[in-house]
């Protein structure tokens, strides 16, 4: 028999805490960002929280609402996971708990199920969580469609440049070569450049490989992770571009976690293990701490610079009024908002300055390989 609403607003919180395995472990379980999802992507969650949202508010308990789910799924993976899911609520279980029995949801969604179950508001909270992966998902969509063409542009470019410097300026050198005289300045630099990628060509493609790998597998090591988000940040423009980003997912998942009224520490506790972004980590760890020892949540905010002045003092507001769910989740919209917009105004510019390099670069290769043949011309007349 299935588990309908009801019998999961009646969980009891103290049982619930004793029979979780993951009492004193969840602090250090989650280190990896909500975007990393361990067995559906993005798509696929934003897809299950809406449809068992919907169908909640339609009158089909927890159960039916799985079912549905999954005889509509045609991916063999997602399948089995949701198969999984079903069996665990069928044998007794409650969805947080069916979630975590089948690992392939994060910590950060099994506890905002579970505070959601709780408080009688499961509903609100899949609708939140659905949320949060739409604008993820259709972040990611705008940024792929904002840098994809530069991007494509600019490898192009660098092919066309390496080609033309290794293939075609040898044949010009040789001609030069077999005339004799003295060649322009700017045709010696661009055939010193020429020789130069011939002869170390194969070792610098050598040392940028080494260098993806040694990134890649140092990339979840606290030191890397701390000296890329500041030069990330130092970065200008991206940089706040960046900041805007986190910022945004920040103030998503905390109006998420508040409007369930998980206490502010827990929530906190929570967003500092998924956002997976050094400086931001690192100032959370402090501002749990201090609201511990009894600070207040907005003055330990701004002892931290990357939070913004501003967003500081809407967020002192919301604490005096107890509307920090209201004021994060209007946060979040605007720092969305300005990173979209930003995103695409660097998408537009890039275009004509990549279009412009592209150009100086092709025009002097090729002013410098006949500037030779003018003067050779010249000095036939």
């Amino acid at each position: 028999m299935g588990i309908d609403i009801s019998d999961i607003r009646k969980s009891n919180t103290k049982e619930s805490k004793d029979k979780n395995p993951n009492a004193d472990s969840w602090i250090n379980a989650l280190n990896k960002d909500i975007s990393w999802s361990k067995g559906l992507s993005d798509k696929k969650k934003y897809r299950l929280y809406s449809e068992i949202s919907l169908l909640i508010i339609a009158g089909v308990d927890i159960r039916m609402a799985i079912e549905l789910s999954l005889e509509g799924e045609k991916h063999k993976k997602t399948k089995v996971i949701l198969q999984d899911l079903l069996d665990n609520i069928v044998n007794g279980s409650t969805l947080s708990e069916s979630m975590q029995k089948t690992g392939n949801f994060t910590d950060y969604e099994f506890f905002s199920i579970k505070i959601g179950e709780e408080s009688g508001n499961i509903n609100e909270v899949l609708k939140d969580l659905a949320s949060f992966y739409e604008d993820k998902i259709e972040f990611k969509r705008k940024l792929v469609s904002t840098f994809s063409y530069p991007l494509i542009v600019l490898s192009t470019a660098l092919t066309a440049v390496f080609f033309m410097l290794n293939f075609i300026v040898p044949i010009f050198e040789d001609a030069f070569k077999r005339f004799g005289g003295d060649l322009p300045y700017l045709t010696q630099v661009v055939l010193s450049l020429s020789d130069g990628i011939q002869e170390n060509g194969l070792l610098a493609i050598f040392i940028v490989l080494s260098l993806v790998i040694v990134i890649w597998s140092q990339r979840k090591q606290w030191w890397f992770r701390k000296y890329a988000s500041l030069l990330l940040l130092k970065t200008p423009v991206i940089g706040s571009i960046a900041q805007k980003n986190y910022l945004a997912r920040f103030c998503h998942s905390m109006a998420l976690l508040t409007g369930v009224e998980n206490p502010l520490v827990n929530s906190i506790n929570l967003v500092r293990k998924m956002v997976s972004f050094y400086p931001l980590e690192k100032a959370l760890e402090e501002i749990e701490q201090g609201i511990i020892r009894g600070n207040l949540f907005h003055k330990t905010l701004a002892e931290h610079d990357i939070f913004p002045l501003k967003m500081v003092s809407l967020i002192k507001v919301g604490e005096e009024v107890n509307k920090l769910s209201e004021v994060f989740m209007q946060l979040h919209k605007q720092y969305a908002s300005e990173t979209e917009n930003s995103s695409k105004t660097i998408g537009s510019l890039m275009e004509p300055i990549l279009i412009i390099f592209i150009g100086l670069f092709v025009g002097i290769i090729l002013i410098a390989m006949y500037l030779p043949l003018f003067e050779i011309g010249s000095g036939m007349q």
